[in-house]
């Protein structure tokens, strides 16, 4: 069976009795040399804010994790930087400010505590307060929708207003021009004159077949022949209907009624007659003329109403129709703010960050023991490490075996 080595610390500890001074001198120079320095070093003041992320006692969303990574990103420090008093001459930089500036989630998952360092307190509490309201701004354009939402309707309607402005001011200027009154008034004079002018064409046209029927009944009578009391009487009611149809008394309408003629003959009745159907017809075609230009006069004075009423018309749909977008976007816009300032309610400074009275503890003695251990264990080292050389300086160098003189015979 084979037995175990068995470890001997004799020599160990032999060890550590011979070099005792030099691991406990390491130690305690160690320990002094680093109590030393956390004495001299200066004093660091800790300013902190508390920002609430969502409602107290809720998850937020995104995570807190999300926000603690966005509070130290290198975009807010970097405005931290820009925003802070110059500290000799220089503006402090992201590199500066992460060893300056922690961010840990609170007890709460809604809070989010911001923790700034310095030496001077008053700058450690406004660099709190400056981080904390840069972290809110990000964190509400970050993760608030709604703000983009509200910004975007509220550029809508800052546009929409503009539009309506532009079509009132059209619309005023439509109606500074408007002759849709004038038009009418004429339109409605010109209608009522080319009535009558159509009722005196009606008129002459009757008049003209009575003219030729009479005429040729004429014709066909001796000419010499005195006229007949009916054919008389004929000519003197076309003479009255020509003389109405024509809007008034005529030379070439006028049947002679001389007293040296006191007997009219069919000749001379016929005479009268053709000139009357001449007049009748020379009336017609003047009649004709004064209803083709008035008609012409009337539509263009129709498509000049009816361009007014389109132009007045389309401006005043222009008008409502902005209106209209108007009233839509602002009650959008009203909800869209609504919404942003709830979300942008959420994130938001709780308290106020006050300028820290005491420093943050040296940490003297922590310092001090940690570095004492730090030379406990290099002065360990050492010992053994001088041992060895010790004990390989002290040991005899082997020398080589030297040849036997040589054996004589007795």
């Amino acid at each position: 069976m084979v037995e175990e080595d068995e470890i001997d610390l004799r020599p160990y500890i032999a060890v550590l009795l011979r070099r005792w001074w030099l691991i406990l001198g390491l130690a305690v120079a160690a320990a002094a040399i680093a109590a030393a320095v956390s004495l001299a070093s200066p004093a660091t003041y800790e300013a902190s804010a508390t920002v609430a992320i969502a409602n107290l006692g809720t998850q937020p969303t995104p995570q807190a994790k999300a926000y603690l990574e966005l509070a130290t990103g290198q975009g807010v420090l970097e405005e931290v930087g820009k925003n802070l008093p110059t500290i000799g001459g220089e503006t402090l930089t992201y590199d500066d400010l992460k060893s300056k500036l922690s961010a840990s989630a609170g007890a709460d998952p809604a809070l989010v505590k911001l923790q700034a360092r310095e030496s001077d307190p008053r700058l450690a509490a406004e660099m709190a307060t400056i981080w904390a309201q840069l972290f809110v701004r990000t964190a509400r354009a970050t993760f608030n929708g709604s703000a983009a939402v509200s910004e975007q309707v509220e550029t809508q309607l800052k546009l929409a207003r503009q539009e309506l402005t532009t079509a009132e001011e059209e619309l005023a200027g439509v109606q500074a021009r408007d002759r849709t009154e004038v038009l009418q008034v004429e339109l409605n004079t010109q209608r009522s004159v080319l009535a009558g002018l159509y009722s005196t064409r009606a008129s002459l046209q009757v008049a003209s077949q009575d003219v030729a029927a009479l005429r040729d009944r004429l014709r066909r009578l001796d000419p010499g022949s005195p006229v007949s009391p009916g054919d008389d009487v004929a000519a003197i009611l076309l003479q009255a209907a020509a003389l109405v149809g024509s809007g008034g008394p005529s030379p070439q309408l006028q049947i002679p009624m001389g007293a040296s003629e006191p007997t009219r003959t069919v000749g001379s009745l016929l005479a009268y007659v053709d000139r009357l159907a001449a007049a009748v017809d020379d009336k017609a075609r003047a009649t004709d003329k004064r209803i083709a230009a008035l008609e012409a006069e009337l539509t263009d004075l129709n498509n000049q109403y009816q361009r007014a009423l389109a132009e007045t018309a389309a401006a005043t749909t222009r008008r409502d129709n902005a209106r209209q977008v108007v009233k839509d976007l602002d009650l959008k816009a009203a909800q869209a703010r609504a919404a942003a300032q709830e979300g942008a309610g959420q994130v938001r400074i709780v308290g106020d960050t006050t300028v820290p009275a005491e420093p943050l503890p040296r940490g003297t003695a922590r310092n001090a023991a940690v570095a004492a251990m730090l030379g406990f264990m290099a002065a360990l080292v050492a010992a053994f490490g001088r041992e060895r050389l010790a004990r390989r300086s002290a040991a005899p160098a082997r020398s080589l075996p030297t040849p036997q003189a040589g054996v004589t015979d007795a």
